[in-house]
């Protein structure tokens, strides 16, 4: 993602696409999605969480 000030100005006019910031949706899309722009639709911004090995967990917590 662009580090400056102009970041959101350039990925709209240059019509960038970045993960977890911006991507380009068909009207197609848009129209599927009953004209909703909710951005959270289109672009998701969750990062993937590590796994938990529980089992481990326990032993450590045992000891």
């Amino acid at each position: 993602m662009e580090s400056n000030r102009y970041g959101i100005v350039e990925t709209y006019q240059y019509r960038k696409e970045t993960e977890r910031y911006s991507r380009s949706v068909s009207m197609c899309e848009i129209i599927d999605n009953d004209y909703n722009l909710n951005i959270s639709r289109y672009v998701s911004t969750a990062k993937e969480e590590i796994p938990v090995d529980l089992a481990e967990v326990h032993k450590q917590l045992k000891k």
